[in-house]
């Protein structure tokens, strides 16, 4: 990625799990292989909702179930390989390097999805102008719930 490219930030208000599965599907059509999708957000904030809009993009018939207690799921039947990693129970930097997360960044053939992203790439907000980490495009989405169903998405477009 062209270091001197300007970053679009979006903001994009959700009512549903299929506007958040169409946005992450609309994200994930503009990716290329080598590209890490960080999310943070709290518990229910719709992380593995947005696993399943990429999924979808992808190509991917295998259902798509969060990762919690094996770290990490694969999914190869798509039109790429998709790692999704669900972070939530790593406690210190040695659990990421005993539990292999670092095989995943960046995928060598694929898309690699991190659910709690900040166990790795720290806070959100360190992250959204730089997007190129140790030759592979990380594009940083932040998810929190605003009421019901409602969630605000932040993240930085990677086709712009």
């Amino acid at each position: 990625m062209d270091e001197n490219r300007f970053q679009l930030m979006v903001t994009f208000i959700s009512h549903s799990e299929e506007e958040t599965k169409a946005l992450a599907y609309r994200i994930a059509t503009s990716l290329r292989p080598r590209t890490v999708i960080g999310l943070w957000g709290d518990l229910g904030a719709g992380k593995t909702t947005f696993v399943k809009g990429i999924a979808d993009a992808l190509g991917v018939k295998t259902r798509v179930t969060s990762p919690s207690f094996v770290i990490v799921n694969w999914y190869l039947d798509g039109v790429m390989p998709l790692y999704h990693l669900d972070l939530y129970r790593i406690e210190s930097p040695q659990d990421l390097i005993s539990a292999g997360v670092y095989e995943y960044l960046p995928p060598t053939n694929g898309l690699t999805v991190v659910e709690w992203a900040d166990r790795v790439f720290g806070d959100f907000t360190q992250n959204i102008h730089d997007l190129t980490q140790n030759g592979f495009l990380l594009v940083p989405v932040k998810l929190t719930n605003l009421n019901g169903s409602a969630r605000q998405i932040e993240y930085v477009d990677p086709s712009y």
